[in-house]
């Protein structure tokens, strides 16, 4: 069974971390939230994946585009690469409550409570980059209805 809810706008989403505030670059905190199981809804846990998508104000970010009136000063933007990490990532109920998502540990991209999101293919000015991307993050949560997702940004200081 597949569950998919629908898309929301996270504005104002809480990536908290010791990584500056990027200006002019924003991810859209979660495109899709959704639950991949079998059987019924009284399953302990499901996977959940969560997509993200790298946006340069209202554009979809990209190596081979230069993004103009970038800023307060309107600058034209080429961009050189575009990865970070993220840690504790949480499912969040409507009442506000919390639920920790268990990472799937793949040898890659997930590594205990860190994940990795990498929005550059290595093209264009992306030429340090590669051409893997990885756009997701992949976990289980206990069954359950989720509005939204809650993470920081960075690696975690241990």
């Amino acid at each position: 069974m597949v569950t998919t809810l629908p898309p929301r706008s996270l504005k104002g989403c809480p990536m908290v971390g010791s990584m500056a505030r990027v200006t002019f670059l924003s991810v859209a905190c979660l495109a899709a939230l959704s639950g991949c199981g079998e059987g019924d809804e009284d399953i302990a846990s499901k996977t959940f994946a969560l997509s993200f998508a790298a946006k340069v104000g209202d554009k979809p970010f990209s190596c081979t585009t230069t993004f103009d009136g970038v800023g307060t000063t309107r600058s034209a933007v080429k961009p050189l690469d575009f990865r970070m990490y993220v840690h504790d990532v949480r499912l969040v109920r409507d009442d506000g409550s919390e639920e920790p998502l268990s990472l799937d540990q793949d040898g890659s991209w997930q590594r205990d409570k860190v994940a990795f999101l990498d929005f550059e293919d290595g093209t264009g000015t992306c030429e340090t980059g590669s051409p893997e991307t990885r756009t997701e993050i992949v976990g289980t949560a206990p069954a359950g209805d989720y509005a939204g997702v809650r993470f920081n940004l960075g690696l975690p200081p241990s």
